[in-house]
């Protein structure tokens, strides 16, 4: 836009009624008494222009960020033309020379930059500046922190441009970051154990949740205790947390795999079974308990498992990728410790976002949200359910030929976390 559009502008907003106009440099000559002359930065605030106008002439560059950010106008358009407009009628009254009034108007501009370029640095950095990688997502609010790092900024709060891709099982994620799919993935304690067996080169930099493994019966099959379940079909998800929690519930229980019949099915096939009867209670974790509760209502009953077996959810990226790109990792890991401290602050607005990000209602995730434990860290929880885990590949016959007991210090990374918070790292090598 030239200085006559200006022009033009600024007379159909009212310049003219407030006695001044904007001038070109040449009309400038002359008329030093002219307000709109010395103060036309000034003027161009109060004709309701964006502030881009005074970034370009006072500092260089700046404009062209805050452009970018959309900052200025949003943000500044309200106060910069009131300004403008009060420097405007101070100026009609003729109370003071052109020289003070020059003087006041660029020390309030002053002043205003100053703020505006405070709030341009706390937005953090722009689109094209931002760190790029991809993250693949178990979507299910057992990722409740990585979600809400995505929806409420902080991966770009911290320098990260986030692709996610979202999938059913930790497993499906470990495999796509395995295959050169993804730079980092959620995941059980499951995918990386059987990927620590097989010698892949993974990292387990975090955990970030855990929570209890359920189990839900059907009413008429007479399961009221856990010693019910001999001679009953038992649904459970193989390759996952479920079917470490079912033999630890067996076990638990007094009984053994030869004491039940075992069925291995999808977690979302599992409530159609048990609604037609072909099994009688099944083994896994929320939201599909809720769900099948839900659907099912007094058909069906949880049994008390409590403290049985807790599934953790972490991130893991590949130890090339952290070798190679070390900040990746800090600045993803600095994001969801910020998202775990901005849940627990707001859990009710952090659940509602959770909720819709997964697809479900909030009045189902409600009940069972304090079941889920965010917190990020290394520590004990973590180290147990990989140890036990892996404890049961072995007894099981469920691993790779030849394999033994992983040693974790080779497989857990915890120097990322630890830089960024020590008292979140509880594991001892």
């Amino acid at each position: 836009m030239d200085i006559r559009e200006m022009q033009r502008r600024n007379s159909n907003k009212g310049g003219r009624r407030l006695g001044y106009k904007l001038q070109t440099p040449e009309d400038r000559s002359g008329r030093g008494d002219n307000f709109s002359s010395d103060c036309m930065i000034s003027m161009q605030l109060a004709a309701g222009l964006p502030f881009i106008a005074i970034a370009n002439a006072t500092v260089p560059g700046f404009a062209r960020q805050c452009s970018a950010l959309f900052v200025g106008w949003k943000h500044a358009r309200g106060p910069l033309k009131a300004i403008g407009t009060s420097l405007a009628k101070i100026a009609s009254r003729r109370g003071f020379g052109s020289l003070k009034i020059r003087r006041i108007g660029m020390s309030i501009l002053r002043v205003v930059m100053a703020g505006l370029a405070v709030l341009l640095v706390s937005l953090g950095p722009t689109k094209a500046e931002l760190m790029k990688a991809r993250l693949a997502q178990n979507l299910s609010p057992i990722s409740g922190i990585t979600i809400i790092a995505k929806a409420e900024g902080f991966f770009e709060k911290h320098g990260l441009d986030i692709e996610v891709s979202n999938f059913t099982t930790g497993k499906q994620c470990l495999d796509t970051l395995i295959g050169g799919g993804a730079d980092i993935a959620t995941t059980a304690e499951a995918p990386v154990t059987a990927a620590a067996m097989s010698g892949q080169p993974i990292a387990f930099v975090a955990g970030m949740e855990y929570s209890d493994l359920k189990t839900l019966v059907s009413v008429k099959a007479g399961l009221k205790t856990k010693a019910d379940l001999k001679g009953k079909k038992i649904a459970f998800t193989a390759g996952t947390g479920s079917e470490v929690y079912t033999s630890a519930l067996l076990k638990a229980a007094g009984l053994s795999a030869s004491d039940v019949t075992l069925v291995n099915l999808r977690p979302q096939e599992m409530l159609a079974a048990l609604a037609a009867g072909s099994i009688d209670a099944f083994d896994t974790w929320e939201p599909n308990v809720a769900n099948a509760k839900k659907a099912l209502g007094a058909e069906v009953a949880e049994l008390d498992t409590k403290g049985i077996y807790s599934e953790t959810f972490n991130i893991v990226v590949m130890q090339a990728g952290l070798s190679s790109n070390p900040a990746l990792t800090e600045k993803f890991l600095a994001s969801i410790i910020e998202a775990e401290t901005w849940m627990k602050a707001h859990p009710e607005e952090a659940m509602a976002i959770v909720a819709k990000v997964v697809g479900l209602k909030e009045e189902d995730l409600s009940p069972i949200w304090n079941d889920y434990v965010y917190h990020v860290a290394i520590g004990p929880k973590q180290l147990d359910a990989l140890e036990a885990h892996s404890s049961w590949r072995l007894e099981s016959g469920n691993h790779p030929p030849g394999a033994a007991m992983p040693d974790f210090s080779k497989v857990i990374f915890p120097d990322s976390l630890r830089k960024l918070d020590a008292s979140r790292v509880t594991y001892k090598q």
